[in-house]
């Protein structure tokens, strides 16, 4: 072996590069799509209008899941490289070759009985792991992948072992490449199984053939396997135990042409997976045992010795480097694309499917917001229009209550003073069973005859004012109602409208203090009609001249003297024709002794004692006669008849006190009522002015939640649109590199 080895880790560094780059990327996308999944689940709980679809969340559950699978696919991913061939061919040796240890089992009287999977650890000791995950030293390897052992724990020929074996002791396994080595293809038929176990994942095949011997279809026919697998794979032909042909120098470059000339006929016409040139560059000639003794002899220190070197040793060396060049190269770029731009695939499209979503969640929500906006402007218009609308109508019904209450009084005084007017004819026709003078008859005939006064005055009254002030209050009813109502139209107020007008109609009532007409004391004792009292009451002016005057009082002091003696002087002037006893009835009826007194002194100044006893008689027949008369006609009747007339005096008086005071109930009465059906519109417009006011602030928060959405939204989107092109640059980088022809890619079968 030359003296130092050519250091090719740039090339192993650039896979190292790109699986971090690519592990970075993904870490990034892996925790925005969580930020987003935690952003869409705040969104969902808010989201009243429906933004988002309903399988957004479970696109985004199905989007962690794949790219956390994928971020720990990429943690475990590392170049693989499968070694097939004969048995007995030396893939082992060559294996170990390229690891500068003995970490197979090989040479003489070893043959690999199944799958081993030679990998960098982390650990400073070498051990195996089975297939059902038992770690055990790595001696045992010999036993259990030996054909030749006799051990019960042999395994099957598709079984896998895996070397660990530390990093830090071999360049490739540090570059993260597994090795596999295998059994030989002779013996078993069932290649199928061998592929599907093992070497779906490889990046590079390399099949190891005798040098000493041609071709075999054995071989030929697994090739055709992994070609139908796979498009395009990457295939290596190492003819080992090349230094065999050292011995027959003659021969050597005949034989070799024979194997490349076979070699590439097996690559481009049967495989058709490289034109010529560049199967020319897949073929070497190798001596695995000689480069293994010699890197195991570097590699504890010996010092090497040319002269000691088998002819040709240095070309089959400069060959073998060759190859490892050519196979690291192909593997680093192979693997970055088999492995890496799936997923940058992958990526690219969850970016950007994220990307649109989230832009789709943006336009929805600021479409959502500026309708909010717009309703909020409009909700805020209706209540400044609401408010004036309130102050006109307030101010106009204010007035109209004012006017239609002022109206009322005057209306309901006028028509009381005509009713009131009509009292005696209404008491005239009162209808009473039998006038009695009793108290027990004339306290029901008082009461009967109130009621029928309250029926009557009521009812003239009703149909005299009730009729046209109910139409006016009940139409000042209906205009506030018009007016409020504009303030909450189209409104889930706007049934109210409906009920106020539901309400009974207006109608009023009439508070007369009818109560009064109790106190009523009728006086039934019988009254002359001509004695001297009633005549000067009847006679206009004298009575009241006389009453002035006192004229009346004057004459009966003047003859209270003789008023005791007088009738019996008459007596006997009028020899018994005028006795004293008429006279002194006559005297219970004028003024006391009046009669008496004035007879006497015309009596004795005029001389005319003869006639004047004569016409002085006769007058007092008359006179009391007309006593006897009216006396006599004082029947119940009459008395009923008097009755009624001084209840209708009184009543007249009586109810005339109420006349204010029942114009003044029945104006509170419409004032009342207006005012509470005002007062009920006034609660409900204030009522939609509040419900406006919340649902003006129920929009401006849903505006802002979706402003916030939007802004969100955006905000994520720009991050993705971020790792799209991360992940452009990183195929940009890495993905370009690769050869024309893309290699070891699973076929769809």
């Amino acid at each position: 072996m030359s003296a130092t080895m050519p250091r090719t880790e740039s090339v192993f560094e650039e896979f190292s590069d790109a699986k971090r780059k690519i592990q970075e990327v993904f870490e990034q996308i892996k925790e925005q799509i969580e930020a987003v999944q935690t952003f869409i689940e705040h969104v969902v709980t808010i989201d009243t209008d429906h933004v988002l679809s309903s399988d957004t969340i479970g696109d985004l559950n199905e989007l962690v899941v794949k790219v956390t699978g994928v971020h720990e696919i990429l943690s475990r991913d590392q170049m693989k490289v499968a070694f097939f061939g004969r048995t007995s061919n030396g893939k082992s040796t060559c294996i170990n070759a390229m690891l500068w240890d003995k970490v197979l089992p090989s040479g003489i009287g070893h043959t690999t009985s199944c799958f081993l999977a030679v990998e960098g650890s982390g650990k400073p000791n070498p051990y195996i792991i089975t297939e059902d995950g038992e770690e055990q030293a790595v001696e045992k390897v010999q036993k259990l992948a030996h054909a030749l052992s006799g051990a019960a724990e042999k395994l099957t020929e598709d079984s896998l072992i895996k070397i660990c074996w530390p990093k830090n002791k071999c360049r490739i396994l540090n570059a993260e490449v597994c090795i596999v080595d295998s059994p030989g293809v002779d013996v078993t038929p069932d290649l199928d199984l061998w592929i599907d176990k093992h070497c779906l994942d490889a990046d590079v095949f390399i099949l190891v053939a005798n040098a000493e011997s041609t071709m075999m279809q054995a071989e030929k026919n697994f090739f055709h396997k992994v070609s139908e697998c796979f498009s395009k794979p990457n295939i290596f032909i190492l003819h080992n135990r090349w230094d065999a042909s050292a011995q027959e120098p003659d021969m050597m470059d005949e034989v070799r042409a024979q194997h490349m000339e076979r070699a590439e006929a097996f690559l481009t016409d049967e495989l058709k997976i490289y034109n010529s040139a560049e199967a020319q560059n897949r073929v070497f000639f190798i001596s695995a045992r000689e480069m293994l003794n010699t890197r195991i002899a570097r590699t504890k220190g010996i010092p090497e010795n040319p002269n000691n070197f088998p002819d040709g040793f240095k070309s089959r060396q400069l060959e073998f480097e060759e190859f490892e060049k050519k196979f690291e190269e192909c593997i680093t770029r192979s693997a970055i694309a088999t492995k890496f731009s799936q997923h940058v695939s992958g990526g690219e499209s969850t970016v950007k499917h994220l990307s649109k979503m989230l832009a789709n969640l943006n336009t929805s929500a600021l479409v959502v917001r500026n309708i909010a906006n717009d309703e909020a402007d409009t909700q805020k218009m209706r209540k400044n229009f609401n408010k004036e609308q309130m102050e006109k109508v307030t101010k106009k019904v204010h007035e109209q209550i004012s006017t239609i209450t002022d109206n009322v009084s005057n209306q309901v005084a006028a028509a009381l003073d005509i009713e009131l007017g009509k009292v005696s004819e209404l008491v005239g026709n009162f209808k009473f069973e039998k006038f009695h003078p009793s108290k027990f008859v004339i306290d029901a005939y008082r009461k009967k005859l109130i009621e029928h006064v309250e029926d009557g005055v009521r009812q003239n009254l009703v149909s005299l004012c009730s009729s046209s002030l109910s139409e006016e209050v009940n139409r000042a009813k209906q205009e506030m109602i018009e007016g409020l109502t504009k303030c909450y139209q189209g409104t889930k107020k706007d049934a109210k409208k409906c009920e106020l007008e539901a309400k009974h109609p207006f109608s009023l009532q009439y508070e007369i203090n009818f109560f009064a007409l109790n106190d009523f004391k009728e006086d039934l004792s019988f009254k002359f009609s001509a004695s001297p009292a009633r005549i000067f009451e009847k006679v206009p002016y004298l009575g009241k001249a006389v009453t002035s005057y006192s004229v009346l009082t004057f004459l009966q002091n003047m003859t209270v003297a003789a008023s005791t003696n007088l009738p019996a002087q008459i007596e006997n002037i009028t020899n018994g024709t005028v006795r004293a006893a008429d006279m002194e009835t006559l005297n219970r009826f004028v003024p006391s002794g009046f009669v008496a007194a004035a007879a006497w002194k015309f009596w004795t100044k005029s001389g005319l004692s003869t006639v004047g006893n004569r016409v002085i008689v006769s007058a007092a027949i008359a006179y009391a006669g007309y006593y006897a008369f009216e006396r006599i006609r004082w029947t119940p009747a009459r008395q009923g008849q008097e009755f009624r007339k001084q209840f209708a005096e009184h009543a007249s008086e009586k109810l005339r006190h109420s006349v204010e005071y029942t114009a003044s109930k029945c104006s509170d009465q419409v004032s009342a009522e207006l005012k509470e059906t005002f007062t009920r519109l006034e609660i409900t417009a204030r009522d939609v002015t509040n419900d406006l006011k919340d649902e003006i602030n129920q929009l401006e928060e849903k505006s802002q939640h979706y402003e916030g959405i939007a802004e969100m939204s955006k905000k994520w989107k720009n991050k993705f649109d971020w790792l799209e092109i991360e992940l452009r640059n990183y195929r940009n980088d890495f993905i370009p590199k690769m050869p024309s022809r893309p290699s070891a890619q699973k076929l769809d079968m």
